[in-house]
């Protein structure tokens, strides 16, 4: 379980502190977009829903529902890295479960403390704009690669 709490606590902290110092940024001209270089913009969004502003219902049964959910994935994926982290071959594995973990429970505490979860880092080419997001959502995003490949390579 070592593997699996350290990359938690790492994506946890992170994102966390990332979240802090953007939320408190002052961008120039006092706005809320900060123009780095192009093709990346620093940002201030907060997003009620998921990935990509997925069920962004402004309620609070959507909140409520998204927290339960958060709460059960949390669960799910803790279980699944218990019962993997002591097995040598499953290290890459815990590895992806910890990068999840990390990054849903930073996520969660957003959505518990703010109602949304703060999102900063916009990416573009030209007019189109990936949906903003966060250190967490890339914890996330790295970590379901990882277990997609393990799946991939333990079916092969």
């Amino acid at each position: 379980m070592k593997t699996f709490w350290v990359w938690a606590n790492l994506v946890f902290v992170l994102d966390r502190l990332t979240k802090f110092c953007f939320i408190n940024l002052n961008y120039p001209g006092n706005q809320d977009i900060w123009k780095v270089f192009p093709g990346f913009n620093l940002v201030k969004v907060w997003n009620k829903g998921i990935a990509f502003g997925l069920f962004a219902k402004d309620s609070l049964l959507g909140t409520l529902g998204l927290i339960l959910a958060n709460l059960i994935i949390l669960g799910l994926v803790f279980y699944w890295a218990k019962n993997k982290a002591y097995k040598p071959e499953a290290r890459l594995e815990t590895f992806g479960l910890g990068l999840i973990f990390g990054g849903g429970l930073s996520n969660l505490l957003d959505r518990l403390v703010f109602g949304s979860v703060f999102d900063f880092i916009d990416l573009y080419v030209g007019n189109y704009h990936w949906p903003a997001f966060n250190v967490a959502d890339i914890g996330i995003t790295v970590g379901l690669f990882i277990l997609i490949y393990q799946q991939i390579k333990n079916v092969s």
